[in-house]
């Protein structure tokens, strides 16, 4: 089978639920541009592939005050919203290793706008382990992030010249991120290929047509 790759749940069915064979994987905060989520990841082992399933908890306050042992019984299950699997692929390796690292890529995948913080429960991933994985994320973003300053480019400074406060990705040495004028999203930029899109706006060019975007969404404004 082919890899199945889905960590925004764009693909799952509405009403989902975890497959009774799934086992808990761990439970941990996700921070969330100003809030802070639950979310709870399950493993399946079949035949033919080994899946990772997620769903979204209660923010902070509400889990402290429903789940006194979050998410580890079963039961508990029935409190999750947004389920999905987020990855299916071809069987490989102990069961614990397999599991550990589809958590990894997940947390990967989702570089830029979700960031995994607290530990809350463990079960196939044990806390040790979901501190390194978190840790190692740490530092190959902190590589990418001093590697990408090293190469800044006329476009980074031309969004630095505009306000736009470009940042780091920490994806890659090429990779930014910046804020989209006048909006609450982030548009992206490749540095050595001198050219930004926002596919909320459905705007891209290069340096020229940075600054024409940005004086086009400044006129909207004085409107």
């Amino acid at each position: 089978m082919s890899d199945f790759c889905d960590p925004w749940h764009k693909h799952a069915e509405k009403g989902a639920t975890v497959p009774d064979a799934a086992r808990f994987a761990c439970a941990y905060e996700l921070f969330i541009s100003f809030e802070w989520f639950d979310e709870v990841a399950f493993f399946r082992r079949t035949e033919t592939a080994d899946e990772l399933w997620t769903g979204s908890g209660g923010c902070s306050a509400h889990r402290s005050r429903k789940h006194p042992a979050p998410y580890t019984d079963v039961s508990q299950r029935a409190t999750l919203t947004g389920i999905g699997c987020a990855y299916a692929v071809p069987p490989r390796g102990e069961e614990a290793a397999a599991c550990l690292g589809l958590v990894a890529r997940l947390f990967r995948a989702r570089v830029g706008f979700y960031w995994p913080e607290r530990f809350i429960a463990g079960g196939i991933v044990e806390k040790a382990a979901y501190q390194r994985v978190v840790r190692d994320l740490k530092r190959e973003l902190e590589r990418s992030e001093r590697e990408a300053r090293a190469r800044e480019t006329e476009i980074i400074r031309t969004a630095q010249e505009l306000g736009l406060h470009p940042r780091p990705s920490g994806t890659g040495p090429d990779s930014w991120y910046a804020n989209c004028p006048g909006k609450n999203h982030p548009l992206y930029i490749t540095a050595t290929a001198e050219s930004f899109g926002c596919g909320w706006c459905k705007r891209k060019g290069g340096v020229e047509d940075l600054r024409t975007f940005v004086e086009e969404r400044a006129k909207e404004g004085q409107r």
